[in-house]
């Protein structure tokens, strides 16, 4: 029995064998560099580890009085206000994406890592599209081993609407700007889909402004709105329907803008992307598995906002 049949053999039935070839964490990092490559938008949304099952924080809210401070007179006594504090948990959820490497294509000729490499690179690519929709439109209510994305984040006043024209409006200047001017603090991402990025584009040439670009983490450069980096993602849609007041699911050709603060705004992990080879079960295939197990917190719903409504 040769070198090579004994070596297959021995990887079909060791664990440790295809794990040999699958190493820790040399290839979790490939992996997360796969993932993140020409992806400025990953590599700016801050990333932070917890070992627990959610990530939990307590959100204040002020006081009915919202008295902050106050100029007294000697020896008087100030006006007591006491804030609210809110437990906010944010779940850890699993995404998971299963690759194989056939025995057929081992068999015509291709060398097993070569394959288990160009499988990992496209399941990679996978799950950066599919964790990059959740970050934006994640929504536990409907799909509950998802995270809450930014979409369901967002509330109340921190939805701008564009127009109240059926089927949406056109991107304004005025509506732009009233969309940074909601969120508290320094909103340091603007974030839509390519059409979006086309369309802010456009309204800064039609003003005759200057449109600048920064250079952002990982040495890309961005066009800047306002000094804030606008990144472009096919994850960030175009299809919704606008009905005048409410961005549905049917079928449309609007879409939408999301301002973010980092600061207020990260991926919480328990375990951050990971690669496991699964144990050999059929002489058909190997297979391996990538996972990651997070959720996107939002510290504050302030620091945050959205424009929808917008013609694609």
């Amino acid at each position: 029995m040769s070198k090579n049949w004994q070596s297959e053999i021995k990887r079909s039935l060791d664990y440790a064998g295809t794990s040999g070839v699958l190493i820790q964490p040399e290839v979790d990092k490939v992996v997360s560099e796969i993932i993140e490559y020409k992806n400025p938008l990953r590599q700016n949304i801050p990333r932070k580890q917890r070992n627990s099952d959610s990530w939990l924080l307590n959100r204040r809210s002020a006081a009915a009085g919202n008295t902050v401070a106050q100029w007294i007179a000697d020896t008087a006594e100030p006006d007591t206000d006491r804030g609210a504090y809110s437990r906010v948990t944010f779940q850890f959820r699993t995404l998971l994406a299963r690759g194989k490497v056939t025995r057929f294509a081992k068999d015509a000729g291709r060398s097993y890592k070569d394959l288990v490499a160009e499988e990992i690179e496209s399941r990679g690519r996978a799950f950066r599209d599919m964790e990059e929709d959740a970050m934006f439109y994640g929504n536990n209510t409907t799909n509950s081993n998802q995270p809450d994305g930014l979409n369901t984040l967002i509330t109340g006043s921190q939805r701008i609407a564009q127009g109240t024209t059926l089927g949406g409006s056109a991107l304004t200047v005025a509506k732009l700007d009233e969309t940074i001017d909601a969120c508290a603090g320094s909103p340091d991402v603007i974030v839509t889909s390519k059409s979006g990025r086309r369309k802010i584009n456009a309204l800064l040439q039609s003003q005759q402004r200057f449109i600048d670009s920064v250079e952002v983490n990982g040495g890309f450069r961005v066009m800047a709105y306002d000094d804030v980096p606008v990144y472009a993602s096919t994850n960030v849609l175009n299809t919704y329907y606008w009905d005048g007041t409410n961005q549905l699911g049917a079928t449309g050709d609007t879409t939408n803008i999301f301002v973010v603060d980092t600061s207020e705004f990260w991926v919480g992990y328990m375990n951050d992307v990971t690669v496991t080879p699964l144990s050999k079960n059929s002489s058909q295939y190997d297979e391996f598995d990538i996972y990651s197990d997070e959720a996107f917190v939002m510290a504050s719903t302030l620091h945050h906002a959205t424009l929808e409504g917008i013609n694609a």
